[in-house]
């Protein structure tokens, strides 16, 4: 899971200063723009992620991750469709804002279900994992919008977002329904 949330973070970074260009036209200072733009996901991130705890603490940590993975899916889905730059800043605003309940749900769920002499291992096979998602992800995104066009960038990162969504959401279900069993 870790590896293709990072992967899919990552997998616009080739792309978006020209994504951006294409959609701004001929403002000037385009790198800055290009730059404030891609911060708008971590502004909403900062703003979301004490909500995402607080969720996560109430509602359950699987059921926090899948919702944040398939609303963060559908939201860099939609950053593919717009011609207009405001447009898909507030889209990458809307982004951060599921992004940011994705890693504390993924370390939540890490801590509560590994014995406290693993979690250092565990940790450490997580950032791994990120490492390999940070490495994956600009490849792929260059690959895809190289063959296929920017736009496809957008709607295959939210595909697999969505995709690693239903998948936690099964794994939520199964484990709700063990433990149900077991009480």
């Amino acid at each position: 899971c870790g590896t293709i949330v990072q992967m899919v973070i990552l997998i616009l970074q080739p792309i978006l200063t020209t994504y951006i260009t294409e959609l701004a036209g001929e403002l000037t200072n385009i790198i800055f723009i290009s730059g404030l733009v891609f911060s708008l996901g971590g502004v909403a991130g900062a703003i979301a992620a004490p909500l995402w705890g607080q969720f996560g603490q109430h509602g359950g940590f699987f059921r926090a991750m899948a919702l944040a993975l398939l609303f963060a899916g559908l939201s860099i889905m939609i950053q593919g469709i717009p011609d207009d730059l405001y447009l898909f800043a507030l889209m990458q605003f809307v982004g951060g804002l599921f992004f940011a309940g994705i890693y504390p749900s993924i370390n939540a769920i890490l801590a509560g279900n590994t014995p406290p002499e693993f979690k250092g291992s565990i940790f450490g096979m997580l950032f791994s994992a990120q490492q390999v998602g940070s490495m994956a992800g600009p490849i792929l995104g260059g690959a895809i919008a190289t063959f296929l066009g920017m736009k496809y960038v957008f709607f295959i990162a939210g595909a697999l977002l969505i995709f690693l969504s239903a998948a936690v959401y099964r794994r939520f279900i199964l484990h709700h329904n063990a433990n149900a069993k077991a009480a």
